[in-house]
């Protein structure tokens, strides 16, 4: 099981960040650093007149500052009609062209595998092959766990790896989706 990636990335509230071991500064370059490798922007569907008509009910029906969702899309240069959304093409990019890159579908990262003389040291990850329910090891001189906001502090523990900020600050996306019925007066605007 995964998580779903809608493309939705705002930035962490205030809440959020209180007590992140992260310094501010550094946290919000990260962040600013993501944004940018994830094409990440709230201007893509300002010509929506869709997008337009929910933006200005949701701000006349409260005193809240409503923008637009921060998005990892952009408009495609062959057709402007249409979006395309970042995924993992888009981080990856020609990393995938090297020789070097493997890509191992329907596979989990279960564990993180130190050196057995040198505890500080990662020098691999065990992953289990989800058709067959085996278990490899692949050997690696840097390894980076990014298995979302469940997965990754359950690999880090199951790993022995317990930082104290480990399952504190777990945090999905604060986000719910609804379906919207507008009144008469609104969808008329559409016509």
């Amino acid at each position: 099981m995964a998580t779903h990636w809608t493309c939705a990335c705002p930035l962490p509230h205030a809440e959020e960040r209180r007590e992140n071991p992260i310094a501010s500064a550094e946290l919000n370059a990260l962040l600013l650093r993501a944004r940018n490798i994830l094409n990440v922007t709230t201007d893509q569907y300002d010509d929506s007149i869709r997008h337009n008509t929910v933006l200005d009910a949701l701000k006349a029906g409260t005193n809240r500052d409503i923008k637009p969702l921060p998005l990892a899309v952009r408009r495609r240069a062959d057709n402007p009609t249409y979006v395309t959304w970042s995924g993992s093409n888009t981080v990856l990019g020609d990393a995938v062209k090297s020789p070097r890159f493997t890509l191992s579908p329907e596979t989990r990262v279960t564990k993180v595998i130190r050196h057995p003389e040198d505890q500080t040291r990662i020098i691999g990850v065990l992953v289990r092959n989800l058709k067959t329910d085996e278990d490899h090891l692949i050997l690696a001189k840097a390894v980076v766990i990014a298995c979302g906001a469940v997965g990754t502090p359950q690999v880090l523990y199951k790993s022995h790896i317990r930082p104290w900020a480990l399952g504190r600050f777990m945090t999905e996306q604060s986000l719910s989706f609804c379906q919207v019925r507008h009144s008469e007066s609104i969808v008329s605007t559409f016509n």
